[in-house]
Order: C-alpha cells, then sequence, then structure tokens
C-alpha cells in the first residue's frame, strides 16, 4: 500500500523544516513555532527541532500540533511527548568532552530564556510545566491544550514575572494546587468543563487592590470539584476581595475560606 496524499505533506513539511534549520546560521532564536498536524510518529524529529531552539535561546516557543483538517480532535495516545530527558540536562555542558567549546554551545539546552511556551496537542506532565515555572524566570505566558498526561499541577512561590497560565481539553486534570502566587496569575479553562478536578488549593498573599474574581471562572469550570480551600495571607481584604468571596460556591461540600 502506498503511502496517502496526507502522509506525504507532512513528510514534506518535516524536511522542509529540517532544511530551514539547517540553513540558519543565527547564534539565537526570537521565536520558535511549528504549526502542522503532526503525531507521536514524528517524536525523534519535532525532538530535534525543539532541541535547536533551545539550544539558541529561543523567547517563544509554541508548539501547534494539529490542523483544521483534523476539526481538532485527536486521541491522546496519538499525540507527541515533551522530551522529559532535556529537563534534566545541564546547561552550558555536554557529556563528550571531545567537542570543541562552539559546539558545546550549539548543543546546549536554554530554558532560561522563555518568555512564552504553547504546547497544543503536547502531552506534558504537571512536572513539566512546573519546571518551566521554576526555571524560565522571563516567563510571562504558558498555554497547554490537549495533553493527557497533565494531572496534576502545583504552583508554589512567587513569580515575578509570570501573568497568564491557561489550560484547555486536558480532560485528565485532577487536581491544582497553588500557593503564594500572586493573583497576576490567571488560571483560564476557556469554555471546556474540567470533568475531573476535583480539589483545588489556592493560597494567595492579597495586595489593597487585588480581585479574587478570576478563582470565581475556575471553580465554574469545575463541574466535579468537591473541594475548595482559599487561604489568605493577609486578613485585611479588599471590598473586590469580599465581593468575590461573596459569591464563592460555599454549597461545595469541602468549601474553606
Amino acid at each position: 500500500m502506498g503511502i496517502s496524499t496526507f502522509e506525504k505533506e507532512r513528510w514534506n513539511y518535516t524536511k522542509w523544516v529540517n532544511q530551514v534549520i539547517a540553513l540558519h546560521e543565527s547564534s539565537t532564536v526570537e521565536g520558535f513555532r511549528v504549526y502542522f498536524n503532526l503525531d507521536k510518529t514524528y517524536q525523534k524529529y519535532i525532538d530535534k527541532w525543539l532541541r535547536y531552539a533551545l539550544a539558541r535561546k529561543v523567547r517563544r516557543l509554541e508548539l501547534d500540533l494539529i490542523d483544521r483538517s483534523c476539526y481538532g480532535f485527536r486521541n491522546y495516545d496519538e499525540n507527541y511527548t515533551f522530551p522529559y530527558k532535556y529537563l534534566h540536562t545541564d546547561e552550558g555542558n555536554c557529556s563528550n568532552d571531545s567537542l570543541t567549546f562552539s559546539m558545546r554551545q550549539r548543543n546546549s539546552i536554554h530554558f532560561k530564556y522563555l518568555e512564552k511556551v504553547s504546547l497544543k496537542y503536547v502531552n506534558v506532565n504537571g512536572e513539566a510545566l512546573e519546571f518551566f515555572l521554576c526555571n524560565c524566570p522571563l516567563l510571562e505566558d504558558l498555554f497547554v491544550s490537549h495533553s493527557g498526561q497533565l494531572s496534576n499541577l502545583n504552583i508554589i512561590g512567587a513569580l515575578p514575572s509570570f501573568k497568564r497560565l491557561e489550560i484547555s481539553r486536558c480532560f485528565n486534570l485532577n487536581s491544582v494546587e497553588i500557593r503564594d502566587a500572586n493573583l497576576e496569575i490567571q488560571v483560564l479553562y476557556s469554555s471546556v468543563k474540567m470533568r475531573n478536578l476535583k480539589h483545588l488549593v489556592v493560597n494567595v498573599r492579597l495586595s489593597s487592590d487585588d480581585s479574587l474574581l478570576p478563582l470565581t471562572k475556575l471553580m465554574c469550570a469545575s463541574p466535579c470539584l468537591q473541594s475548595f480551600a482559599l487561604e489568605l495571607l493577609k486578613a485585611c481584604l479588599s471590598r473586590k476581595a469580599h465581593k468575590a468571596l461573596g459569591c464563592a460556591p460555599h454549597s461545595l461540600p469541602g468549601c474553606e475560606c
């Protein structure tokens, strides 16, 4: 049986990206975006592209591995999986001592320059997202969509640069915990219901003008939420905070404020 037209298009796209990378001579990349319908069968190629971008101190990284021809659907087990081995790579070093310094620099992986990360139809777990949050001081935006491996997420500690976290269609998500994070962070679930989210803990430090209203969107998107704990680190609440607390769904069996 011959190769289908669709597979030919995939292969042509893969060859084209490889050619672009081979011709690129700059030591840095401002933005790197892959937008094509690629699944796990192209794992080794996407791994290579990802390493290439990170080695060149990319600031905006976007993997959007589906297109409109798929009508926005793919089974989780068919997704490309984020290469977790890259998270354990010692930046600036290579295991092969025979490499020259310039070759080591080209092969190093740098996460600290990232400002925006978007992973769509990419299987990625909570530990990897927590790595981004803790090791990318310039990171402002983190988007994850259609990941089958995201089950738990813990956001702990102040993140001065971080502004937005968006998670959508990650139906295996069970728990989200936010501690000591400022309210500049917006956790958005779009119009998608988080059907498996049962436990949510938010620990925040409020200033005089902070609002808790963004949390109501998260709770409304979680129809199976059984317990919600809001731990405030400052006793003095603004009028906005009082209003948000008054709108909180106290009917939850495990609601704590």
